[in-house]
C-alpha cells in the first residue's frame, strides 16, 4: 500500500518513493461498497473542463470509450500513461481515450486549482497523454460517481464503456485493458461472465487469506494496544513459522520496531542494505522520517536507510524527494548541519529540474526551520 504523505504530497508535489517502485493503486484505503457494476449503463461525464482534446458529452451508440482516472501526484498513474498513448493510436478511430483528472486535493488543498496542475503537467510532460483529458474538479462528480460508485479506492483506474453505452470492464490499466479493449472493439467481450468470473476470484482469494489475516490479526492488535515488545514476539514468530507472510509482516514489524526496539530497527535497516531491496529501504526510511514522536537514534536509522536507497537507486526523478526525506530525518534527529546540507541539495534539484512554484516554497522554508535551528545551537 501506498503510504499517504499529507504534508509532503501537498506542498513538495513529488513523487512518494514507494509509489515509484510499486504499481500499486495511490490513495487505498478499504474498499467502499460497490454500486456502479460491469453491465450497468455508464454515468454521465459531468466534469469540470477539458484541458486536451476533444470534449465527451455523451457515449455515442456504436462506440467504445475508455475513462482512465489519475492525478499528477500519482506515480503508477504516470507509469500507466505512455501503454494507454500506443492503444489510443492504436484504435484510433473505434475507441474514444480520456483522462480524468481526479482527487487533486486527497492530501489537502495547497490553493492551486486542480485545472491549473493538470495544464503545467501536459506543459511539462509533453506528448506523455496523446489522448483526451478532463478535470474533475473541486466538484468532484466523477470522482463519486464513477470511482466511489464501483467501489474503487485507487488510482489509476479504467473504466470500459462498450458500443451500448454500458460498463463493460473495471480495472488497473495494466490488468488486461489492451485484451478487454480489443475483445469489445470486435463484439466478442462477454460482460456478464467477465462479470461472474470476476467475483468468483474476489470471493475465492477472501476466502483463501483468511488463515492469514488471522495470523496478522494479533499482530495488529498488539500494535493497537502499544505492546510492541509483544508485536515484534508475534512477528518473529509469523515470519519462522509462515515465511510466505514475510512480506505482509514487514510493515507491521515496522509499526512496532519504531516504536519499541531500535535494535530490531537497525537489523532491519541493515538487512535491506545487505540485500539491496530498494522498496524496503524506501519504505523504512520514509515512514520514520514522516513519523512524529520517535526517539532521536531512530531518525537517524530513517536516514540511514534513505542515504542507503538513493546510493543504490538511479532514478534522477526522485533526488528531490530523496534529500527533502534526509533532511527532515535528520532535522528530527537533531543533526541541523546534515539537516541543512540536504535541503541545499533537494533546493537545488528542485531548481534544476524547474519544479512547481509550492514546491520550492515548501522546501525554503524547511531550509530556512533548520538553519534556524542550527543558529540556535543544534548539531
Amino acid at each position: 500500500m501506498i503510504i499517504k504523505l499529507h504534508h509532503i504530497q501537498r506542498a513538495l508535489a513529488v513523487i512518494s518513493l514507494v509509489a515509484l517502485l510499486a504499481t500499486q493503486s495511490a490513495h487505498a484505503q478499504s474498499r467502499p461498497e460497490a454500486t456502479l457494476k460491469v453491465g450497468d449503463p455508464a454515468p454521465t461525464v459531468s466534469v469540470e473542463g477539458w484541458a486536451q482534446g476533444t470534449p465527451v458529452a455523451q457515449f455515442e451508440k456504436g462506440k467504445v470509450y475508455v475513462l482512465e482516472f489519475w492525478a499528477t501526484w500519482c506515480g503508477p498513474c504516470f507509469q500507466a500513461m505512455p501503454h494507454l498513448s500506443e492503444l489510443s493510436k492504436k484504435y484510433a478511430g473505434k475507441v474514444v481515450f480520456t483522462g480524468v483528472d481526479v482527487w487533486e486535493d486527497v492530501h489537502g488543498s495547497d490553493g492551486i486549482a486542480p485545472s491549473v496542475k493538470v495544464e503545467k503537467f501536459l506543459k511539462d510532460n509533453p506528448g506523455r497523454m496523446s489522448y483526451n483529458v478532463a478535470v474533475d474538479g473541486k466538484a468532484g462528480l466523477m470522482a463519486s460517481h464513477w470511482l466511489q460508485a464501483a467501489g474503487q479506492n485507487g488510482i489509476p483506474a479504467s473504466f470500459v464503456v462498450d458500443q451500448d453505452g454500458k460498463i463493460a470492464w473495471i480495472g488497473h490499466p495494466e490488468g488486461g485493458l489492451e485484451t478487454v479493449v480489443g475483445q469489445v472493439v470486435e463484439g466478442k467481450f462477454d460482460p456478464k461472465a467477465f462479470a461472474e468470473e470476476r467475483r468468483k476470484k474476489r470471493e475465492a482469494l477472501q476466502t483463501a487469506d483468511a488463515p492469514n489475516r488471522a495470523l496478522l490479526k494479533p499482530i495488529q492488535d498488539a500494535i493497537q494496544s502499544k505492546d510492541y515488545k509483544a508485536a515484534l514476539a508475534l512477528c518473529a514468530k509469523v515470519e519462522v513459522d509462515h515465511p510466505a507472510l514475510k512480506p505482509r509482516v514487514a510493515q507491521l514489524k515496522l509499526s512496532a520496531a519504531m516504536n519499541g526496539d531500535e535494535g530490531v530497527m537497525l537489523d532491519m535497516i541493515q538487512q535491506a542494505i545487505d540485500s539491496k531491496s530498494l522498496t524496503d529501504l524506501a519504505r523504512y526510511g520514509q515512514t520514520i522520517a514522516m513519523t512524529d514522536g520517535l526517539t532521536k537514534a531512530t531518525y537517524s536509522l530513517g536516514a540511514k536507510s534513505l542515504i542507503a536507497f538513493g546510493d543504490a537507486q538511479k532514478d534522477d526523478k526522485m533526488a528531490v524527494s530523496i534529500h527533502y526525506l534526509i533532511g527532515l530525518a535528520c532535522f528530527k534527529a537533531g543533526d541541523m548541519d546534515k539537516a541543512v546540507e540536504n535541503t541545499e541539495k533537494a533546493r537545488k534539484e528542485a531548481e534544476d529540474t524547474s519544479a512547481p512554484a509550492e514546491t520550492m516554497k515548501a522546501i525554503t522554508d524547511a531550509l530556512a526551520k533548520y538553519k534556524a535551528a542550527a543558529a540556535k545551537g543544534g548539531k
